[in-house]
């Protein structure tokens, strides 16, 4: 083992060709909030600078992969000034670039419940292994919510109009269906993981190291998300707003005390 790094949201591990990134908060589902969301930017930002790393693999401890956006750090956002509230959402936006651009060959492996943001972790990696056990939503509608940000990076996986269907319903999904859509790349035995994660990682390193960054510098200009600065300011001004609503904020404090939103 070359280096070892935790804290309270994420563990990053660099061991020989492999940057392994745990998500880490498995009592809150591994739920995206702003100290994840900071670490998670740090670590692809070190990442991307190491000469000798060619894969890295994102996971999550538990049984969930990530239920999305933290719940109380979602309800907590009407107490923020607009511009720390803005400043929350263009860093989760943010994130998204870096992993989307990362010069490495990102790869996730998914188990469980993988909800919300995180199918926006997992739309910008160039490879997803989900368990045949891993279920997927958009469920940000019910909640009262906006999936803005991730949007252009799903649109750009799975195509405009299915994406629009799934984020208008917000209902649960299989990894078959996901597989299908092509959101996920292979549907695995929950066993066979580590085994299909390392067939993968020994594929990938038989390519040329600089060839790959090249690949993937050149698909980013061909065939990429159109995610402009323009667009990237609209999409984190979007959610701010959503997330501060009256509706949203029902929606939230609904799902928690566990009751339908007063809409419904």
């Amino acid at each position: 083992m070359e280096a070892t790094k935790s804290d309270p949201c994420i563990q990053v591990v660099v061991r020989q060709q492999v940057a392994l990134i745990i998500l880490n908060r498995p009592e809150k589902r591994n739920a995206l909030n702003s100290a994840m969301i900071h670490e998670l930017l740090k670590a692809f930002n070190t990442i991307n600078s190491m000469d000798h790393v060619r894969v890295v693999r994102i996971q999550s401890a538990g049984d969930t992969f990530s239920a999305g956006a933290d719940i109380h750090w979602m309800l907590a956002s009407k107490d923020l000034v607009e511009e720390e509230n803005l400043a929350e959402c263009r860093l989760l936006a943010d994130l998204f670039e870096a992993v989307n651009k990362c010069s490495k060959v990102v790869v996730a492996t998914i188990q469980g419940a993988c909800y919300g943001g995180a199918i926006g972790l997992i739309a910008v990696c160039d490879f997803v292994l989900a368990s045949n056990l891993a279920h997927f939503a958009f469920g940000e509608v019910k909640l009262g919510l906006i999936p803005a940000t991730i949007a252009p990076y799903v649109i750009h996986r799975i195509g405009a109009g299915k994406a629009k269907q799934l984020m208008l319903l917000g209902n649960s999904f299989s990894a078959e269906e996901a597989l299908a859509l092509g959101l996920v790349d292979e549907r695995i035995q929950p066993q066979n993981m580590d085994a299909a994660f390392d067939r993968l990682k020994d594929a990938i390193v038989q390519g040329g190291a600089h060839a790959q960054k090249g690949i993937k510098q050149l698909m980013g200009q061909l065939n990429a998300p159109d995610v402009n600065p323009d667009l990237k300011e609209l999409t984190a001004r979007v959610i701010a707003a959503s997330r501060i609503s009256d509706e949203a904020q029902e929606g939230l404090q609904a799902f928690l005390e566990r009751r339908k939103p007063q809409w419904s």
